[in-house]
């Protein structure tokens, strides 16, 4: 653990302490001014008691701190953590300081969030009215002995509409307190780890408590609890991905307190923002509007196309909790080919966390597993812990590219680009004559066959300058398809890992194994017939040359760009059927993502 320094707001220096000190801890915009920061020249200076009421210090100090240290100090609390103050910016162990965020934030008493204003400088306002005052006042008023009040604008249209709501670097401090002082320009709301909040128009009372209780804030980890790991995470990845940054390659150290969160929840580090135990499925991610590649200003890539980090723009996961993985990782440590059910598994079948002892239950769709030795955390798949685990490796060190195994089929550019899917398919925002946002754009056989779609960030951005292909992710089903993952297991005599010949499981699958589950469910599928809803998938196909009835019978496909050899650039996500998936000629390929 790294050291823990804070500000004593009543020696006014900062002073070293261990993490079970009662502290407050301050959110805020930098808003890219210059501030006093705490560095490996002057940190012994600023460990001097009244060292910040020095003249040459005090002076730059920004508002927002200084108010934040006249408020801990109103309040009788002592110690304030400031990141600027109490990380040495220049020091080697910053990054363990960040990668400790989800302790520092979650150690806090409470945190005091600036929502008002755009930099360091907007202050707290009413906390020294005389200087910052509100900008609005409550009005009021009598009536026959009634006292009226104006309700003050609420926690939607001040805190979470604000700048300080936008920034990377403050999603986790706000998803990783216990509890919220938010203060804004209007008013000052108090919100727990409970969900209850409070605030200063609303008197206490139990009508007041009604109102103002179990309210579930933007961006918050709390209320998750009793989801899946994975179910919760793509929720975290929704609410962050969109949010903005002021340098590029820091947009991971914002994150990284959410990973050290999730890590237990996993069992499992992260590569990239993407839990490596579910890596099949953290491959999945969808964008959410109009995306590029994020760069540096040299126009360098600081992370790399597979991972939603690697994207400007958003990204989501299609909420499918039934999804069967079809894609395997190269191992450095033991040069094997391995699937994410081969890392997450014991070592020994029949230790202490062997699969008979996870027990299950379905929460809002979604399977969940647990395991008594870890009460209260809950998996997408039964995850043994690190020490009853094969050590394993899938990225090397100080190297971005994913080595995966799988189906890929050769894809000529005629085939896939310059036609949109039809529009009523276009999910997210439909593309205009001359404006792109999100191209959900067809893809076609050989013979000009409706094989299934695919988004790409626009049509028009270059990307389709070199040969394409489509990689089998996984394989899914239609929304009204009721047919069981079990059952397509068992039929397909697999496990949630590839055979060890993909391609003959590819074929098999479209040939010859599916009739058993074909005939058991035929009443099922003919009922369905007129129901199924192509676009509620997200996916559209030529329904008179492709069974749409038939169990499990899509394919998530990724869209990479060759750029040499085998070294591919993913540039879309996207669904085909399976029959038209195997008219495309797949084969199996040894695949670097870049």
């Amino acid at each position: 653990m790294p050291i823990l320094r804070l500000v004593d707001v009543e020696q006014d220096c900062i002073v070293e302490a261990s993490f079970d000190v009662r502290y407050v801890a301050l959110s805020y915009v930098w808003g890219g001014l210059d501030q006093l920061r705490n560095t490996i020249s002057n940190d012994s200076l600023l460990s001097r008691p009244f060292s910040l009421r020095l003249p040459q210090y005090h002076k730059l100090l920004r508002n927002t701190i200084k108010d934040a240290i006249s408020l801990v100090r109103q309040l009788g609390e002592r110690y304030l953590w400031v990141d600027a103050l109490c990380i040495i910016q220049d020091a080697p162990d910053k990054l363990q300081h960040l990668a400790v965020m989800d302790q520092i934030y979650g150690g806090a008493v409470f945190t005091i969030t600036a929502t008002a204003g755009h930099s360091a400088d907007a202050g707290l306002p009413g906390v020294d009215p005389h200087v910052r005052p509100r900008k609005i006042k409550q009005l009021k008023t009598t009536i026959q002995g009634v006292c009226l009040a104006w309700f003050l604008p609420d926690v939607s249209t001040t805190a979470d509409a604000s700048a300080w709501n936008e920034r990377a670097w403050t999603y986790q401090e706000r998803a990783l307190s216990q509890r919220l002082m938010l203060v804004s320009d209007q008013q000052v709301f108090f919100q727990c780890m409970h969900g209850q909040s409070l605030r200063e128009d609303l008197v206490i009372g139990t009508r007041s408590l009604e109102m103002t209780s179990h309210v579930q804030e933007e961006g918050s980890l709390r209320g998750t609890d009793h989801l899946a790991n994975f179910q919760a995470y793509s929720t975290v990845v929704q609410n962050f991905s969109t949010r903005r940054i002021t340098l590029e390659w820091d947009l991971l150290n914002a994150f990284a307190g959410i990973c050290s969160y999730f890590e237990p929840r996993f069992r499992s580090e992260f590569t990239f923002g993407l839990p490596v135990s579910e890596l099949d499925l953290a491959l999945l991610w969808q964008p959410t509007g109009k995306t590029q590649r994020r760069q540096e200003l040299d126009g360098s890539h600081p992370f790399p196309s597979w991972s939603w980090a690697g994207w400007t723009g958003g990204a989501r996961y299609w909420e499918e909790e039934d999804i069967l993985p079809c894609v395997q990782f190269k191992d450095f440590l033991s040069d094997e080919w391995i699937s994410c059910e081969d890392y997450r598994s014991p070592i020994s079948i029949h230790g202490e966390e062997s699969t008979s002892s996870w027990s299950q239950d379905e929460r809002f769709g979604w399977i969940r597993h647990s395991h008594p030795s870890t009460p209260g955390l809950f998996f997408v798949h039964p995850t043994a812990s690190k020490a009853l685990r094969k050590h394993r490796q899938l990225i090397q060190k100080d190297s971005s590219r994913l080595h995966i195994r799988a189906l890929m089929a050769k894809v000529d550019i005629a085939n896939i680009s310059g036609e949109h899917a039809p529009r009523s398919t276009n999910i997210a925002q439909p593309c205009e004559h001359t404006h792109h946002t999100l191209c959900y754009l067809a893809i076609r056989d050989n013979e000009g066959v409706l094989v299934g779609t695919v988004h790409v960030p626009s049509d028009d951005s270059g990307i389709f300058e070199n040969d394409v292909g489509l990689i089998r992710l996984a394989r899914s089903k239609l929304s009204a398809d009721e047919t069981p993952l079990a059952t397509i297991q068992s039929e397909l005599n697999l496990r949630v890992s590839p055979l060890e010949d993909p391609v003959k499981e590819a074929a098999d699958s479209v040939d010859e194994t599916t009739e058993g589950i074909e005939t058991e469910c035929s009443s099922r599928a003919s009922s369905n017939e007129g129901n199924l809803d192509l676009v509620a998938d997200s996916v559209d196909f030529d329904t008179e040359e492709f069974d749409q009835n038939k169990p499990w019978c899509i394919y998530q496909v990724m869209l990479v760009v060759y750029r040499s050899n085998n070294d591919c650039i993913r540039v879309g996500l996207g669904k085909v059927h399976i029959d038209g998936f195997m008219r495309l000629n797949p084969k199996l390929e040894e695949i670097e993502l870049l």
